[in-house]
C-alpha cells in the first residue's frame, strides 16, 4: 500500500482509472490498434463532414436556402479537412511504430 495524503492506493493495481491515458501518451509499450482505430474513426467522420460540407456548399451556391446559411458549408469542409489530417498522422504513427518494431516472424 502506498499512502498519499491520507489516501490508501494498492500497489499493482492494473485496473486504474488512468490505463488508457498511459498507454496513449506514450508512458507505456506502443499500442498500434489503438492508434490505427483511432485513424479509422477520424478518417469516417472527416469523409461525412466533408460528404456534408461539400452538399450544404453546394446548396448555398445554387440559393436553395436564400442567404441564411453561407458559411457553414465552407466551415464543414475545412472541419473535415482538419480531420482528415488529423487521421493521416494516426496512421503514420501507426506506419511508423510497425516500421521501428521488429516482425517475430522474420527468420534471419
Amino acid at each position: 500500500m502506498i499512502h498519499l495524503r491520507g489516501m490508501k492506493v494498492p500497489r499493482g493495481n492494473k485496473g486504474g482509472p488512468l490505463t488508457n491515458f498511459y498507454a496513449s501518451s506514450g508512458f507505456g509499450p506502443p499500442n498500434t490498434t489503438e492508434q490505427l482505430r483511432r485513424g479509422v474513426l477520424l478518417a469516417t467522420v472527416a469523409s461525412v463532414l466533408v460528404l456534408v460540407g461539400s452538399i450544404l456548399t453546394w446548396l448555398v451556391y445554387t440559393e436553395v436556402f436564400g442567404s441564411k446559411v453561407p458559411i457553414m458549408g465552407p466551415l464543414v469542409l475545412a472541419l473535415g479537412c482538419l480531420l482528415v489530417v488529423l487521421s493521416t498522422r494516426q496512421f503514420y504513427i501507426v506506419w511508423k511504430i510497425k516500421s521501428t518494431t521488429p516482425a517475430a516472424d522474420k527468420v534471419k
